[in-house]
């Protein structure tokens, strides 16, 4: 993402986000939350929400057979609001940066898991408490991802830093250690 995305991305979920209630913050997260996981799982409404040759009207037809009933009315129209702008290319980015803003109104820090099984309740509750002493967070949303090239170990990025624990990374600074000393 260029800093012009990013920064337009940031504009439009700082306005989304203005002057919600507490209550509303936690509606318009579950709904961020839904719209970017629906964008996630379909390739083809990516598409056509990225395509600049799609109508404007269609892609909020499109929105709205999708969304509509599923999201609340506010949130669907500041969806159509991105597309009248020609912005929709930049939705996932939006939504993306709404939820960290939103995190971070309510001091709640983002984590991404990645693994290569799933956590069980107990691993996700320890890790959550460590986290929450490591950034000073009052909340830890986890977001875990399964990633069968780690071999094993997990690699949790925060806004703040990456740690990585994970097997593939240590094999590979041991082969950089080694290299030198086989040349020779």
């Amino acid at each position: 993402m260029t800093f012009k995305h990013a920064r337009i991305s940031n504009t439009y979920a700082k306005g989304l986000l203005m002057g919600r209630s507490k209550e509303n913050l936690q509606r318009f997260i579950a709904n961020t939350h839904l719209c970017h996981s629906i964008l996630k799982q379909s390739i083809s409404l990516k598409k056509t929400l990225f395509n600049p040759l799609v109508e404007r009207n269609k892609k909020k037809l499109i929105l709205k057979k999708i969304l509509d009933g599923k999201v609340e009315k506010d949130f669907l129209n500041f969806l159509f609001i991105v597309c009248d702008h020609k912005k929709s290319n930049l939705l996932p980015d939006i939504l993306n940066k709404t939820i960290q803003l939103a995190y971070k109104h309510q001091k709640t820090q983002y984590a991404t898991i990645e693994s290569t099984i799933p956590l069980t309740q107990t691993q996700k509750q320890s890790l959550q408490n460590k986290l929450k002493i490591l950034t000073g967070a009052h909340e830890i949303q986890l977001q875990p991802i399964i990633n069968q090239e780690l071999i094993g170990g997990i690699i949790i990025h925060t806004t703040l830093k990456t740690i990585d624990f994970s097997i593939k990374t240590q094999l590979q600074k041991l082969s950089k250690s080694l290299a030198p000393k086989f040349q020779n």
